[in-house]
C-alpha cells in the first residue's frame, strides 16, 4: 500500500509524541540533583507535544461544553459568594488574644466582631505539615499519614520526605557520550485522604488554592492550585543557596550553602554558578554558567554579566529575580530564578546566590494545576519563589 505524504506527516507526528511519552524524565530523590529530570522537561519534544495536545483541545472543546452543560446540576444559591481563608503558620492564640486585647491588632479584632473568634484545637504533634494536612482533609494524623515533616526509609533507615516520592531515572540508551532516558520516573503525593477542595469540585464548586503545605506534586480537581512545601530548588534538594568568596574556608563555622571560590582580584572577579547535574551525558557533569563581576569600590557597587544579562549590584542589597537558562544539549535548555547580594568588597569580596528556584513560566516538575497556572500568575504579578519552604537559607 502506498503511503501519501499526508500520512507520512502524522506518523511523524505520533512518533514524536511516543517518544515524549516514554522518554519524558523526573526528577531523582528529592535530597540529590535531578538533572535531566528537569533538563529534558523544558525540551523541544515538550513545546511540540503542547502545541499538539493544545490543537487537540481546541477541537474537543465544544463535546467537552456540551457534556458539562449535560452533568451540571441545579445549583442552591450560595449563603455567601465567596468564602477566602488565610492561614497563618504557627500564629500564637495566646499573644494573638493579647495584642488584640492592648489594639496592636485592629484587623483581627475587627473580624472577631463582625463575625465570630474561636481557639481551634491543633494536631498532634502541632508541627506544619501535619496540621495543615489534617487542615485539608479534615482528617487526624492517623488517616491522612503525614507525622513530621521527614520520616525513614524502611530499607536504609535514612531520612527522607514525609509528603512526596520523587522516582528516579535507571535504565538509558547508551550513544557515544550521551544517554537517553528509557523510562517515565514517578512524581507522586504521599499524603492520603480526600482533601476538602476535592470534594468541593466533585459539587461543581471552584477553588483556588495557593501556596497551601503538602500540595507537591498537585493534585488534579475542579479548580486551580499553586504548590508550597516540599518543591524542590532547580539542584533537586530543598533550598541550596550558594556564596562565592575570596575568603579562606573557617571549618569553625558552616553556612549550610555552598561555599565557592571567587576568582581574580582587583576590581574583577569570575565564578560558575552550578545547575543540576545533566544525566543526559556520560558521568552526569553539572551543567554551569559562567559570570563576570567587577567592582566600583567608590560607589559600593558592581556589575555583573552572566549570559546575556547585566545586572547592577549594590553591596547589602538584595536584587532582583535573575533569569538563569542552563544548556543541556543542543535544542534544551532548563530555566531558573534566583536572586543575587554582594555582602562585602572591602579586602575580600564575596557574593551571595540564593537557592535556583523553579521557573514558574517554564516548570521543570509539576507545581501547579492546570500546568499552566504557574506562568498565568508569573505573567500577572512577575517573578515569584517556588520554592517549596520559600526562605533563603
Amino acid at each position: 500500500m502506498k503511503i501519501t505524504r499526508y500520512q507520512r506527516f502524522w506518523m511523524r507526528v505520533l512518533g514524536c509524541i511516543v517518544l515524549f511519552a516514554v522518554a519524558a524524565p523526573g526528577p531523582c530523590d528529592a535530597y540529590v540533583g535531578p538533572g535531566a529530570g528537569f533538563a529534558l522537561l523544558g525540551s523541544f519534544f515538550v513545546i511540540f507535544a503542547t502545541m499538539i495536545l493544545a490543537g487537540v483541545s481546541l477541537l474537543i472543546l465544544p463535546f467537552r461544553t456540551l457534556w458539562r452543560m449535560a452533568k451540571r446540576r441545579t445549583k442552591v444559591r450560595p449563603l455567601a459568594p465567596r468564602v477566602v481563608v488565610v492561614g497563618f503558620d504557627g500564629q500564637e492564640t495566646r499573644l494573638t488574644k493579647q495584642f488584640m486585647a492592648e489594639g496592636k491588632m485592629p484587623n483581627f479584632s475587627k473580624l472577631a466582631q463582625k463575625g465570630c473568634y474561636s481557639k481551634l484545637r491543633t494536631t498532634f504533634p502541632s508541627i506544619t505539615p501535619v496540621a495543615w494536612s489534617s487542615f485539608s482533609t479534615g482528617v487526624n494524623p492517623g488517616k491522612h499519614n503525614i507525622f513530621d515533616f521527614l520520616d525513614r526509609d524502611p530499607r536504609t533507615y535514612l531520612p527522607r520526605l514525609s509528603s512526596a516520592y520523587i522516582g528516579s531515572v535507571d535504565r538509558f540508551l547508551k550513544i557515544g557520550k550521551f544517554k537517553i532516558p528509557l523510562a517515565k520516573p514517578e512524581i507522586r503525593l504521599l499524603r492520603k485522604s480526600k482533601t476538602f477542595w476535592k470534594v468541593l469540585g466533585e459539587h461543581n464548586i471552584w477553588s483556588t488554592i495557593l501556596r497551601v503545605p503538602i500540595t507537591f506534586p498537585p493534585e488534579r480537581f475542579y479548580g486551580a492550585q499553586l504548590g508550597a512545601m516540599c518543591i524542590p530548588d532547580l539542584l533537586g534538594t530543598q533550598g541550596t543557596f550558594m556564596l562565592f568568596t575570596t575568603r579562606s574556608s573557617d571549618e569553625t563555622f558552616q553556612e549550610g550553602g555552598m561555599r565557592l571560590v571567587l576568582e581574580g582580584g582587583g576590581e574583577h572577579f569570575r565564578g560558575t554558578i552550578k545547575g543540576p547535574e545533566n544525566i543526559l551525558i556520560k558521568g552526569d557533569p553539572p551543567m554551569e554558567i559562567p559570570f563576570d563581576l567587577r567592582l566600583d569600590r567608590t560607589k559600593h557597587s558592581a556589575e555583573l554579566s552572566i549570559g546575556n544579562d547585566t545586572v547592577n549590584l549594590e553591596l547589602g542589597v538584595l536584587s532582583d529575580y535573575l533569569k538563569l537558562e542552563f544548556k543541556v544539549v543542543v535544542g534544551m535548555k532548563v530555566a531558573g530564578l534566583t536572586r543575587l547580594m554582594l555582602t562585602e568588597m572591602d579586602e575580600n569580596v564575596s557574593l551571595y546566590v540564593s537557592p535556583i528556584n523553579i521557573e514558574p513560566e517554564k516548570p521543570a516538575m509539576p507545581i501547579s494545576h492546570p500546568s499552566y497556572y504557574s506562568t498565568y500568575l508569573e505573567k500577572r504579578i512577575g517573578p515569584y519563589s517556588t520554592l517549596g519552604l520559600a526562605e533563603d537559607t
